[in-house]
C-alpha cells in the first residue's frame, strides 16, 4: 500500500523537473540564437565598413 501512494508523487515529481528541464533548454537554445545571430550582425557591419573604407 505504502508503494502506491509513493508512486504518483515520484511521477508529479519527476514530470515538473522533466518540464523544467524542457524550459531551461527552450531558454538557453533562445539565448544562443540570439547571440549567434547578433555576432552575425556585428561581422556584416565590420565587413560593410571595411569594403566602405
Amino acid at each position: 500500500m505504502e508503494k502506491k501512494s509513493i508512486l504518483p508523487i515520484v511521477a508529479l515529481v519527476f514530470t515538473i523537473v522533466a518540464s523544467g528541464f524542457i524550459i531551461a533548454g527552450q531558454i538557453t537554445t533562445f539565448f544562443v540564437n540570439w547571440a549567434i545571430l547578433k555576432e552575425m550582425r556585428l561581422k556584416k557591419q565590420i565587413e560593410s565598413n571595411v569594403k566602405t573604407v
